[in-house]
């Protein structure tokens, strides 16, 4: 395969397209084509170059217009959003409105509507009910449908207190398990954004869960141990890069992307 393309990090601020086809124009820059409707798993993560292990979501992570963008773009091909309850209450301005978190964007909305599924993506949360921030925007700002999944007797209960679905399962609650499910509900492009404890399942058994893995690199300076968190990922011989990687500089150092896709 051909060498990197090196591109300019600004070219992917959001701010710049208005309509769809702009937004397609950046999908092409940055993985090589505008995605046409494409069934299977997909996992979206960031990593450390330097021990490739994820990056801690905050004020302190290393900022990229670019990676910003290539969650963005998985998040409109989507059918369901796969998330965990530890990311509503580790990030509790999370939002799924196009374009976050910067402002919102009509050409990824545009976009959704052209290339993408119809209506909002589903947003399970995998959840053992304890503790979940049901006063979360992401349950009032019908930027997605949520639905709460996890063990019966904990989130039951929650019922009462959310106008959101509720899944309570009482025996394997596996993440297999859980695609298996979404699957059978019609929902053929699956993203999983949750964080490596969970995604691990993606990669664990003799054949990968994961039909395409959208990896952004950050390959900057050494980061402090507080900004990585799980172990590192290692990308499975069963996918392999789909396009040559696009490297781009920020102020923060310069970042690497690369889809990979099952061989």
């Amino acid at each position: 395969m051909s060498a990197a393309r090196a591109l300019d990090d600004a070219d992917f601020d959001l701010g710049r397209v208005s309509d769809a086809d702009g937004a397609a124009e950046l999908a092409r820059a940055l993985y090589g084509e505008a995605f046409t409707p494409t069934p299977g798993v997909l996992h979206v993560t960031a990593i450390d170059g330097n021990t490739g292990r994820t990056l801690r979501i905050d004020e302190r992570a290393p900022k990229s217009q670019a990676d910003t963008f290539a969650l963005n773009l998985t998040r409109a091909r989507a059918d369901a959003i796969i998330i965990t309850g530890g990311i509503l209450r580790e990030e509790p301005a999370l939002s799924y409105a196009p374009g976050a978190p910067g402002p919102e964007s009509e050409a990824l909305r545009a976009y959704r509507h052209h290339y993408g599924p119809s209506g909002p993506p589903l947003l399970v949360i995998m959840t053992r009910g304890a503790g979940l921030p049901l006063d979360h925007p992401v349950f009032h700002d019908g930027h997605t449908r949520p639905i709460l999944y996890g063990p019966a007797s904990g989130v039951l209960p929650l019922r009462q207190d959310t106008d959101a679905e509720v899944i309570g399962h009482t025996g394997d609650a596996h993440l297999g398990a859980l695609l298996t499910l979404l699957r059978e509900r019609g929902a053929t492009t699956i993203s999983v954004e949750a964080g490596p404890s969970t995604t691990r399942a993606l990669y664990a058994g003799p054949v990968p869960l994961v039909d395409e893995l959208c990896l952004s690199t950050y390959a900057g300076p050494a980061l402090e141990e507080a900004q990585l968190v799980g172990d590192p990922l290692r990308v499975p011989p069963e996918l392999a890069l789909a396009e040559p990687e696009v490297l781009t500089r920020t102020a923060s150092g310069p970042w690497r992307f690369g889809r990979y896709r099952r061989r």
